[in-house]
């Protein structure tokens, strides 16, 4: 793991401008034999890019689009999918976080579905999440079928296809205009 370096930083600065909101671990990171211990309570492995993110400065980040640019939707909304999706987030190790972003939360929740998974990454309002498994194999989980898909690609190339689609559909949303495509309204 020596040679592994935290890419969290420069994947996010690849995207950032003023239109984000972000929070990260900072001095609540955890060790990285805190991560070991975890992984081993749940019979998973993590990867060294994800140790490397997790016990990193900005392991356990969430990322959204400010609420002043795209609000939150009102109750019964309806609208398109990708319009809900306004933000990202690594689980994140400490008790200070929101309940929704605290990995051991939802390990637990994993655990009492009777999946050896632990959850490591989410898009904001979507029921599928990235997780790893007791070989250290990155998997989505889709929640409408209670299964997993294998994801073949490192923790460091998800981060950056996710949050540049955020970045994407951000721009989607920010250029969106009721003349411009009304069959989507």
């Amino acid at each position: 793991m020596a040679h592994e370096i935290d890419k969290t930083r420069e994947l996010l600065t690849d995207i950032w401008d003023s239109d984000y909101y972000l929070i990260a671990a900072g001095e609540q990171a955890p060790t990285k034999n805190e991560v070991m211990d975890f992984a081993k309570k749940y019979g998973v492995t993590f990867p060294d890019d994800y140790i490397v993110h997790a016990t990193g400065d900005l392991g356990g980040f969430f990322i959204e689009v400010k609420e002043s640019l795209w609000p939150y939707p009102e109750g019964l909304a309806v609208a398109p999918f990708w319009e809900f999706l306004r933000g990202v987030y690594s689980y994140a190790y400490s008790d200070e976080v929101p309940e929704w972003m605290n990995i051991s939360i939802a390990a637990e929740y994993f655990k009492e579905l009777g999946h050896q998974v632990v959850p490591v990454f989410k898009i904001w309002a979507d029921p599928d999440v990235y997780c790893y498994d007791q070989e250290g194999q990155l998997l989505q989980y889709i929640y409408e079928e209670n299964s997993f898909v294998s994801i073949d690609k490192g923790w460091f190339a998800l981060i950056e296809e996710e949050l540049k689609e955020l970045a994407e559909r951000k721009n989607r949303k920010l250029n969106k205009s009721p003349q411009a495509n009304p069959s989507e309204e």
